[in-house]
């Protein structure tokens, strides 16, 4: 259930944004303002390293996504 009284600005009632890259995930923290990543557990299909997003370019897709969609991104960490 979402807390009525933390939907506001700039970021309503979200808690984290997630993506994830191949077999990397990545958690925009809206409460903390914080990134945080990991590797997929079990995850079969290893990827190329050097095609993967790095921790910037993840949280530059995220914010880009977010301000894409009219949310305020300047509070971002």
């Amino acid at each position: 259930m979402t807390d009525a009284t933390r939907a506001k600005p700039p970021y309503y009632h979200f808690a984290f944004l997630n993506m994830i890259d191949c077999n990397n995930w990545y958690q925009l923290n809206f409460v903390q303002l914080e990134l945080v990543s990991g590797k997929i557990a079990g995850h079969t299909a290893p990827c190329d390293e050097d095609s993967m997003l790095t921790i910037d370019q993840a949280k530059a897709a995220l914010a880009q996504h977010l301000s894409e969609n009219g949310f305020d991104i300047s509070m971002l960490p």
